[in-house]
Formats: structure tokens, C-alpha cells, sequence
């Protein structure tokens, strides 16, 4: 077993969890308008991807997905190792 005290260990992975919401949620509002105003205007190689491109956006958005839906499993495990350890402190 590791000797970092587990008050520290749980602030940690507290800590975690709450990144780990954030990227979940997304960019933040003033993120969002500077990404939302570039992707109003797309440059014009961006504007109709070549096939190759549309085949990288592709496996990209597919890749993002597959992470999404890893992290959304992992913050539930988090959620139940942080009940578990509340009911052993009880």
C-alpha cells in the first residue's frame, strides 16, 4: 500500500472528478463565443473537407466520441468509490 495519507489521495481524486466534469460539460461561455464566432466563419480549405480530410474528421469525431463515452464510465466509477468510502467512514 502507498504512503500517501488518504485524505490526500481522496483530495486528489476529487480534484479529478472535477476536471473530468468540466471537460464533460465542455468549453466555458467565453471559450464557447471566441470557438462559436471563428466557427462562423470557416476558413475556405475548411469549408468542404477533400475526402482524405473527411475521412481524418471522420475517425476524429468517432475517436472523440469513444473518449466521451470512456470518461462519462469513469466519472461513474469515481461517483461510487467516493459513496464506498463515505460508507466506510461512517
Amino acid at each position: 500500500m502507498s504512503s500517501t495519507p488518504i485524505e490526500v489521495t481522496i483530495a486528489g481524486l476529487k480534484a479529478q472528478v472535477v476536471e473530468l466534469k468540466e471537460i464533460i460539460k465542455g468549453p466555458t461561455p467565453a471559450a464557447s463565443s471566441e470557438t462559436t464566432s471563428a466557427a462562423a466563419t470557416p476558413p475556405e480549405s475548411e469549408a468542404a473537407p477533400s475526402g482524405a480530410d473527411a475521412k481524418e474528421v471522420e475517425a476524429l469525431r468517432a475517436e472523440n466520441q469513444k473518449l466521451n463515452f470512456r470518461i462519462v464510465h469513469l466519472l461513474r466509477a469515481l461517483d461510487a468509490k467516493d459513496a464506498e468510502l463515505a460508507a466506510l467512514k461512517k
